[in-house]
């Protein structure tokens, strides 16, 4: 397959990640409502998360939208160390398309939070 493919493939692991950080997020009351009305809730955890995100950085290890999400999901496990350096690395970064700048910008005010 072309080099083209895994880099684009590397995005799906990106959207693997959100999906179970958010997941991960879910109070038991809103697991609970979502169960009731929309049947059982899939598992998802932190540590899927940071799987996921981590295998699309073995594919692109410079893809600046799937490090912001990692330092998201650190954020979100309160681990501040590992999240300002994911975010440094994020604005070290070269840009390659819009999501990029995107993160970028939200990476720096972030960070500006945070030191």
């Amino acid at each position: 397959m072309s080099h083209f493919y895994y880099f684009h493939y590397s995005y799906s692991y990106v959207i693997m990640g959100i999906y179970y950080r958010e997941l991960a997020r879910l109070s038991w009351f809103e697991r609970a409502f979502a169960n009731t009305f929309f049947g059982k809730v899939p598992d998802g955890s932190f540590e899927d998360s940071i799987e996921m995100f981590n295998k699309a950085l073995m594919i692109n290890n410079n893809m600046i939208v799937a490090t912001y999400q990692l330092s998201k999901t650190y954020r979100a496990l309160g681990s501040e160390k590992k999240e300002v350096e994911l975010l440094k690395k994020v604005i070290k970064l070269p840009e390659r398309n819009f999501r990029d700048k995107f993160a970028k910008r939200k990476a720096e005010r972030r960070l500006g939070k945070l030191i």
